[in-house]
């Protein structure tokens, strides 16, 4: 599939997520975000992180979760949040360990059957002799979970604006 691969040459921005080297689109890019303070519904699922204020609230979703890589752990100082577009019907964060920056790959490789990180992978890529998987925010979730995040993101909206004070 090297060659021949319909994005194989298409710029990514690659990340790091528990020790892995994972991909998106540049296309699906639409910012990267430092760590900004998030806010949690106590009724939210362990994917989600929680809301932070980013020209709005944005839901901020985890990359270690939605993978299938273990529990969030505490973010790191340096770590980013990947503003993509497609998540469910709407925009969201992935809150990944880093952002590493934008790379063409050298290869795009097909996966093994049993190694799409939760089924969000669809493709490994190699870049300066590292190997990682190319992520598909369409994938992160179902269409019961996109609709999931939508009310919870609605209530924190309505949250918000409850607690407006005019200046």
């Amino acid at each position: 599939m090297n060659g021949a691969h319909p994005n194989h040459g298409a710029q990514l921005l690659a990340a790091t997520v528990a020790g892995r080297l994972i991909a998106v689109a540049a296309a699906e890019v639409l910012q990267i975000l430092p760590m900004l303070p998030l806010w949690r519904p106590p009724t939210a699922p362990a994917s989600l992180c929680g809301f932070a204020e980013a020209g709005g609230i944005l839901p901020v979703l985890s990359a270690r979760a939605l993978l299938g890589l273990g529990a969030e752990a505490t973010p790191a100082l340096y770590a980013h949040i990947v503003r993509v577009g497609k998540v469910g019907c709407h925009q969201a964060g992935l809150l990944v360990d880093r952002a590493e920056g934008f790379v063409i790959p050298s290869a795009l490789e097909p996966l093994a059957a049993g190694d799409t990180l939760n089924g969000c992978a669809t493709a490994l890529f190699t870049h300066g002799g590292a190997v990682g998987w190319v992520i598909d925010p369409a994938r992160l979730l179902d269409a019961a979970e996109g609709e999931a995040l939508a009310a919870f993101a609605a209530e924190a909206r309505r949250r918000r604006t409850e607690w407006a004070v005019d200046a």
